[in-house]
């Protein structure tokens, strides 16, 4: 039987461990970084950002030791910072228990309450561990006067074409108001990124959970549900860079779960849970008309949920039609596909509103190659007393909104099939498919319609909607 023994004189005897270095006790000790030891207490009282970045700091510098945090609730008033430039430097730091990091930034504080950059050595590293990552931590955003004033974590990189840092790994963590506020001007007072990652390639997050700012009646005079759970923002307007991968995550609140920026080369999102949000993925191309060199990435989403019954928060002018929520929200990805998810989009109204007011599951412009496949749709709300909500002419809800696809009419062929939608009525149908789009395959027959009135308004170009007659 393998046995160590740990003897009087601070020695390590390896016993019967074939080829076991013998070690002091001091050594193995050295092995685990605890923060307590560098004066960090967690009691809920005590400012610990100073001590806190002493221990960051002892741990990058000492070949990328675990940095662990015991349960208890750490004050954090400024920002923790890491960079990670030399090679063989890296981060970890795992909470042990319920480990709170009690967010209090001033209103100075810009970036994140904890940056790490990644910039200058972006690729010098033998190892195959990540760069950074952090487990089992809760942020919690406990300025009650101000909301939005700076990010939860900051990941920070300098993107090379063709030449990927190793993985951050994101895992087990919460980002949570402290408490709901009391005052006029806002609820639920939240970062303005939970996570924001600036040309940095490879996150990973797993596990994690955003609950944003939460003001579904507009009780704030802000009159915003605002904050994002993840924010994913490049610059390289040539080619493609960075992949992000989400598996079993939650989104609550806030303006969007997951933030995309224009020319991220892959978004790949898995099991995970979009409720409440003003839109669940936003993925923006705002250089789309004005940069010729444009690209955008792939957007992969399967096995996931999402439920936009949120109130529309109204436009300064009462009969403005720019105002929209959707749970999927594109605008430029090359490739789509979204599968075996489910979508509820919709809400209770007590009138007709002033202008247009269009919600909807899944908005997609100037998007190439699209296969959406093994989703149930459903629309929700009624009007007043109970009433069709469809009878105001100016609410619109649509399963799916496709417009302008980025590939010529000769390219790509794009397909929507085995779906089921439920009670999509409104005057766009269940499925729109634009002026512009064109050669996108929508059997009806190949999909499910259940009190949709227009199942499928068509009027693009090249589209087949119908199967050929005897097929």
């Amino acid at each position: 039987t393998n046995s160590v023994k740990v003897s009087l004189d601070n020695t390590v005897d390896s016993g019967s461990v074939t080829g076991a270095v013998e070690r002091t006790l001091t050594d193995k000790l050295a092995d685990i970084v605890n923060a307590a030891d560098f004066g960090v207490k967690g009691d809920g009282v005590t400012d610990d950002s100073l001590s806190l970045q002493d221990a960051i700091n002892f741990c990058i510098t000492n070949g990328g030791k675990e940095l662990q945090l015991n349960a208890g609730v750490y004050v954090i008033t400024q920002t923790l910072s890491a960079v990670l430039d030399e090679k063989y430097e890296q981060l970890h730091i795992k909470g042990n228990g319920n480990v709170i990091f009690k967010c209090i930034p001033p209103s100075t504080l810009t970036g994140g309450i904890l940056n790490v950059n990644i910039t200058t050595n972006h690729y010098a590293s033998n190892l195959l561990a990540p760069r950074f990552s952090i487990k089992n931590i809760e942020f919690a955003y406990a300025n009650e006067t101000d909301s939005n004033l700076c990010d939860g974590i900051s990941l920070n990189g300098s993107n090379v074409t063709g030449r990927s840092t190793q993985m951050c790994v994101i895992e087990s963590c919460q980002f949570v108001p402290w408490t709901n506020t009391t005052n006029s001007t806002l609820l639920d007072c939240f970062f303005a990124i939970a996570v924001k990652i600036n040309d940095l390639h490879e996150v990973s997050f797993k596990n994690c959970s955003f609950y944003s700012e939460h003001d579904q009646t507009h009780v704030g005079t802000d009159n915003l549900q605002s904050g994002m759970g993840v924010g994913i923002y490049t610059t390289n307007i040539t080619t493609l860079t960075g992949n992000y991968n989400f598996e079993s995550c939650s989104f609550l609140f806030g303006f969007s779960g997951i933030y995309v920026g224009p020319y991220a080369s892959s978004v790949r999102v898995a099991n995970c849970l979009f409720q409440q949000n003003i839109y669940g993925i936003y993925f923006q191309s705002t250089s789309y008309t004005a940069d010729t060199t444009f690209v955008s990435g792939n957007l992969t989403v399967t096995n996931s949920s999402f439920d936009n019954e949120i109130a529309m928060v109204e436009p300064s002018t009462a009969t403005d039609t720019s105002v929209d929520n959707f749970n999927i929200y594109t605008q430029g990805s090359i490739s789509i596909q979204i599968s075996n998810s489910l979508f509820f989009s919709g809400r209770d109204l007590t009138s007709n509103p002033a202008g247009i007011r269009h919600r909807g599951c899944i908005y997609l412009k100037d998007s190439g190659q699209i296969n959406i496949h093994g989703n149930n749709f459903s629309s929700k709300g009624t009007g007043s007393g109970g009433a069709n909500i469809y009878n105001y002419a100016n609410y619109k809800n649509t399963a799916i909104y496709i417009e302008n696809p980025n590939y010529t009419s000769t390219g790509v062929d794009s397909q929507i099939q085995g779906n089921n939608f439920y009670h999509f009525a409104s005057s766009y149908a269940a499925v729109y498919l634009g002026s512009t789009s064109s050669e996108i395959q929508c059997y009806e027959e190949l999909n499910v319609f259940e009190n949709c009135g227009n199942n499928i308004y068509n009027l693009g170009t090249n589209n087949i909607t119908s199967l050929p007659s005897g097929g």
